[in-house]
């Protein structure tokens, strides 16, 4: 159990969903398969009884790739080819499908995430978890989608940690979103218009484009 100021994190259980936001999960009748398979859904953070911050999980064995399980909303640019390309990982392996901080039960009316909950390290308190709890499953890695440094409306609105989060926790980078010297598709235009005020800004400020692009990010728990 991983503690931030106030807030307990912890495995989600199948006695909990009630309590929980599930926007971004499959549908509730699949929800019982990924117990089966995984034993959980992911991490929650709790204050009290209210839930106030989020982690989405799931397991894959590589080699080979069986996503059937995700929503297909998030078999993401890393989840296949970059997978077999750039992973020498082999075994159960943990990925984080993504972070909502602040995405209470009372949020889900205006799918506005509560910003009381912003700034207290409850993301990061989420991922140790994740990590500790794969590793005591024997898990051979956890991984995970870092953000490019300084796109905090990016980060919220992918549901993502920056990596430099990640590489504080000893992640380590393994593939790009986009080829070097290409601004990833999110950032020509396909985000909203928060994000392309981010993405603007660092424009004017002659970040190289490979700064914009996001990373798959491993921390390995065996070998």
């Amino acid at each position: 159990m991983t503690s931030v100021p106030d807030v307990q994190v912890r495995p989600i259980e199948l006695g909990e969903l009630d309590r929980v936001n599930l926007r971004c999960y499959p549908e509730r009748d699949a929800l019982g398969a990924l117990f089966a398979l995984q034993g959980t859904i992911g991490f929650a953070a709790w204050e009290g009884d209210a839930c106030v911050g989020l982690l989405h999980t799931y397991r894959l064995v590589l080699p080979g790739v069986d996503n059937s399980h995700w929503p297909a909303w998030n078999r993401g640019w890393w989840v296949k080819d970059v997978l077999a390309r750039a992973l020498d990982v082999k075994g159960p392996v943990l990925c984080h499908a993504c972070f909502h901080v602040g995405r209470t039960l009372e949020s889900a009316a205006s799918d506005e995430p509560d910003p009381r909950y912003f700034g207290h390290g409850i993301g990061t308190a989420l991922c140790r978890a994740s990590v500790e709890w794969a590793r005591e499953r024997d898990y051979t890695a956890v991984l995970g989608t870092g953000v490019p440094d300084g796109f905090i409306q990016l980060a919220r609105w992918c549901g993502a940690l920056p990596w430099t989060t990640y590489g504080k926790q000893d992640f380590e980078t393994v593939a790009f979103e986009a080829p070097e010297g290409e601004l990833p598709a999110w950032a020509r235009g396909e985000c909203p218009p928060e994000v392309q005020q981010e993405v603007m800004a660092m424009c004017d400020a002659r970040r190289p484009a490979g700064d914009f692009r996001t990373r798959l990010m491993v921390r390995r728990l065996k070998g």
